[in-house]
């Protein structure tokens, strides 16, 4: 267990362009039980959602809406807000790009780096795409037509502000090579190595004639660029900078700390600026690098991304209607971050009865039957997992995984395979009370004392493990299996004699309710 240990997790700030659709949800989800997770280990979390609400495209689609700029904004701030509620998912700090703070933090850097001699003016030339706020050059954009994921892009020319990027090209490939951990999955770190870092480019950081978002100090002819101001606000979250809050114990806590883990979840389309351009802003600004950057891949409808542009979008709000929030908690927190991942509306169902209903709620139901008929919800007084090889095997296997691959696979910010072995033991001991007839087994008979003994340790044990996703079921299901919520935890669940003798409370309801079918 960690003491005094911490870690600092951030979302991007998504644009609010628009309702929040299933991709948000994702990211969020991911963030929210990846710091539920480091807590059940003793971290303290912080953790920061938020929304980027400066640039041409918010402007264009409040004009697409016919609404001022101020007013669509927040309008779908709310629905955002409100999303994160439905869901449970227990930010600490909201940043806001238009927040007070935040602006002046922003104009605050600009005016330092500019001072330092790390921004300078000139003229640029290159492709923009107003879709992904991002410019390209003619190199890299090549005979294409459109950005990597498929929008149009316009030709420009404008005098505007640049950060200095080329100067630092070796000091990243040094930072990428000495730091195998830095960006995850690593075949980003690869591909930003082969084909951004040797041909980077000076980053162009104003636009000209842009009236929503932060004015340049003293040269309010240019605005700075959405992507410039969007990755300083995560230090904003934390008080960090000269406008009234220098150094409070919020940053000094976490991102200075050294014993805080700074993790950043992005989606892969945004990797660009988060892998070359922030870590250099960081270094000019003398602020630490993140400890991870954990890039995971999009979500998909019929192979496609989900894109609100091409109405292949899925409506969180409208999903949790018709099912409890920890099931969509559930199935993304089972995606794997390693590659892209097709979903929809079916397999969202279909994975929730299957795995909650029909696998977790199937061995809650049937270990109570065996209790409540048999023995009175009392445990047996005794044991012996060693006469009965498969319970044993199984009985090593979430013992092991207690005492180090849990933890393992936190500190790896990987959740999905915590999911798939829980649930791997569930099924096994489901098909050792069929292969063994167990309701056919009386008290008293050793086998069917210890595959009770074995399934109530499992359910204690698996509860804990999936606690930072099934927020509402688990706290219900410590209080009928007679734990204690406040000592729960690995050195409280390694104690044998948890497992006995003891009497545990009734089942009251059905903790997870069937999907019926659903036109």
């Amino acid at each position: 267990m960690a003491k005094d240990r911490s870690v600092y997790i951030t979302t991007p700030l998504f644009y609010p362009s628009d309702k929040p659709h299933l991709g948000h949800a994702f990211t969020v989800v991911l963030a929210d039980v990846l710091k539920l997770s480091y807590k059940q280990l003793g971290y303290g979390g912080y953790l920061v959602v938020g929304t980027d609400e400066h640039g041409e495209k918010m402007l264009a689609a409040a004009d697409a809406a016919q609404t001022p700029v101020e007013r669509f904004v927040e309008s779908n701030v709310l629905h955002f807000k409100s999303l994160w509620e439905t869901l449970g998912i227990k930010y600490d700090r909201f940043v806001r790009t238009s927040d007070h703070a935040h602006r002046a933090l922003v104009k605050q850097v600009f005016l330092q780096l500019l001072s330092d001699n790390q921004i300078f003016i000139d003229e640029w030339r290159g492709w923009y795409c107003t879709s992904c706020e991002e410019s390209f050059s003619d190199r890299f954009i090549g005979k294409k037509s459109t950005c990597p994921i498929g929008h149009p892009l316009t030709l420009r020319a404008e005098k505007t502000y640049f950060l200095r990027v080329t100067s630092f090209r070796n000091w990243l490939r040094r930072e990428f090579e000495a730091n195998k951990d830095l960006i995850y999955p690593d075949k980003y770190k690869t591909e930003l190595m082969n084909n951004f870092i040797n041909d980077l480019d000076d980053l162009s950081i104003t636009r000209e004639g842009l009236d929503w978002g932060i004015k340049v100090p003293e040269d309010e002819d240019h605005t700075i660029y959405v992507w410039f101001d969007a990755l300083i606000a995560y230090l904003t979250a934390l008080n960090f900078g000269n406008y009234g809050r220098t150094n409070t114990t919020t940053f000094k806590n976490y991102w200075e700390s050294s014993k805080c883990k700074v993790i950043q979840i992005i989606g892969k389309e945004v990797c660009r600026f988060h892998a070359i351009y922030w870590p250099i802003m960081l270094k000019n600004l003398k602020v630490r690098l993140f400890d991870n950057l954990l890039v995971h891949g999009w979500l998909l409808m019929n192979n496609e991304k989900m894109s609100k542009s091409k109405k292949n979008v899925i409506d969180p709000k409208e999903i949790l209607n018709l099912m409890p929030r920890e099931g969509l908690r559930f199935y993304l927190a089972r995606i794997s971050i390693l590659g892209d991942a097709n979903v929809n509306v079916d397999d969202i169902f279909s994975v929730y009865n299957s795995y909650l209903v029909n696998t977790y709620g199937n061995l809650i139901s049937r270990f109570y039957g065996i209790m409540g008929r048999k023995y009175e919800n009392t445990l047996p007084n005794q044991w012996d997992p060693e006469s009965f090889i498969e319970i044993d095997q199984l009985n090593i296997e979430l013992d092991e995984f207690l005492n180090n691959g849990y933890e393992k696979e936190v500190l790896n910010n990987t959740i999905s395979p915590i999911i798939e072995k829980v649930f791997e033991i569930f099924r096994s001991a489901g098909k050792l009370i069929e292969k063994n007839k167990a309701w056919e087994l009386e008290k008293g008979d050793l086998l069917l004392d210890t595959l009770m003994v074995f399934i109530y340790k499992l359910l204690c044990i698996g509860t804990w493990f999936l606690h930072p996703i099934l927020i509402d079921t688990a706290p219900k299901l410590y209080d009928i299996l007679n734990i204690s919520p406040k000592k729960v935890g690995i050195e409280y669940l390694q104690q044998q004699r948890l497992y006995f003798k003891k009497k545990i409370n009734d089942l009251p309801e059905n903790l997870f309710p069937r999907i019926k079918d659903i036109d």
